[in-house]
């Protein structure tokens, strides 16, 4: 993973942090909203009996895509509270 370096030039410390620790809490609310979201066979039967398998394969493919971008924001936290 490239990091920023912590510079004169650059983006400032406190900045990077602050905006790194809104995007983690933005992140968390939108999982929590993701997670209660209601995944239920009752609304894709009606589009036959594959309909239900294939949305519930997309949706852990979203939660991969949640995962990846969880440990992009704990890496780059960590990196930006240890420089």
């Amino acid at each position: 993973m490239t990091f920023p370096l912590i510079h004169s030039n650059g983006t400032g410390r406190d900045t990077l942090i602050s905006e790194y620790n809104d995007a983690h809490d933005a992140f968390e609310a939108f999982k929590a909203a993701f997670c209660a979201t209601t995944h239920h066979g009752r609304d894709f039967y009606p589009m036959g009996q594959d309909a239900f398998t294939k949305a519930s394969q997309e949706r852990q493919d979203v939660f991969k895509h949640m995962e990846s971008i969880q440990l992009y924001l704990d890496a780059m936290r960590l990196h930006l509270y240890e420089s």
